[in-house]
């Protein structure tokens, strides 16, 4: 049985009507970075961004943050109706991605992608943006919306944007920030635990769910008690993490799938469990799932597979067989755990 977690757009609109540049989005913990404590996060969001690196987009146009200016409290309807102009009007530059590396983004005017979109039968990735717009000034007060100016370098030009924030919850959208991949945290990794390793079977498997929150296609051998697992088993761990970044350190979209598989001393499965989680947001849409294909005496055999995507559509699909993945960023495959190789 397949739950696939998803969390929505965060923050909408209407319908289509510094420092030196990395050539490439940093790897592996890179978005871990040390940040000042400013007065509000959104304020910490953008030093940060000021103080890292830029990224490099199509044709090697490169886009860095390169200052900002509070204009201050949405406090009345006619700021919202400009914001909304400033955010979702025709001219208004906006980052689209127009092929599957996390370096394929151009800045262009929304009209344009909006072309783009229909003359490629792409859906649109702001068609829910209007509801979700709506739905978050009932959880936020006009009072608690910051406006912020934000001025960047995009192939030796200046483009400009707005920035809708919250002091507590951070830049809420932004057309340009917010959508475009600047750094990934990942993890693709085989481990192994010996029965005798500080680290136990119960530690890790506590570990792997608390850092998923939820997940899904989990099979146990329930007929094992969990005591023999701790003090007999080897446990042979495969991790597939991956979570992409934008510029305020928010993850656009990322899986996490994680198989844990447990040999007796002799070499004999006696136990397993998968685990998988997405995450998708502001426009894009990720799907992940993780299976046994297979198990026999001395092996776990077991499928994987994530698609992610700008807008919705990403998805993957078991036929009971093999996975079947779409999305402009996917994968699938299969491993196996053998205690032999340890």
């Amino acid at each position: 049985m397949k739950y696939i977690i998803i969390y929505g757009i965060l923050l909408g609109g209407v319908l289509c009507g510094g420092t030196n540049a990395v050539g490439a989005v940093r790897d592996s913990g890179a978005c871990e970075e040390k940040v000042e404590a400013y007065s509000s996060v959104w304020l910490s969001q953008i030093h940060k961004a000021l103080n890292g690196q830029g990224v490099v987009g199509v044709n090697g146009q490169t886009l860095r943050l390169k200052s900002y200016r509070y204009r201050g409290k949405l406090d009345s309807k006619a700021q919202d109706e400009r914001l909304m102009a400033d955010l979702f009007g025709e001219e208004t530059m906006l980052a689209m991605y127009v092929g599957t590396e996390v370096n394929d983004f151009i800045l262009l005017p929304l009209k344009d992608a909006c072309d783009f979109w229909r003359k490629n039968q792409i859906a649109n990735p702001l068609n829910s943006i209007k509801e979700d717009w709506e739905a978050e000034f009932t959880l936020l007060p006009y009072m608690a919306m910051d406006v912020i100016d934000l001025e960047w370098e995009y192939g030796g030009k200046v483009v400009r944007s707005v920035a809708l924030a919250s002091e507590t919850k951070g830049i809420l959208y932004d057309p340009i920030g917010s959508r475009v991949v600047r750094c990934v945290d990942k993890v693709d990794r085989k481990l192994a635990w010996k029965p005798d390793s500080d680290i136990s079977l119960q530690s890790q498997l506590a570990g792997a769910k608390e850092s998923l929150e939820e997940y899904t296609s989990i099979q146990v051998n329930a007929n094992l008690p969990a005591d023999s697992l701790l003090s007999k088993g080897t446990v042979v761990t495969t991790r597939k993490i991956a979570s992409y970044k934008n510029f305020w350190g928010e993850t656009l979209y990322g899986y996490n799938l994680i198989c844990q598989s447990v040999f007796d001393a002799a070499g004999a499965l006696i136990g397993w469990e998968t685990l998988a989680r997405s995450v998708d947001h502001a426009g894009y849409s990720c799907e992940a799932d993780i299976r046994t294909v297979k198990t026999g005496e001395k092996y776990h055999e077991f499928a994987w597979a994530y698609a992610c995507r700008e807008g919705p559509g990403a998805s993957v699909e078991w036929d009971g067989h093999s996975y079947d993945v779409s999305g402009q960023m996917d994968a699938n495959g299969v491993n196996v755990h053998r205690i032999e190789e340890y």
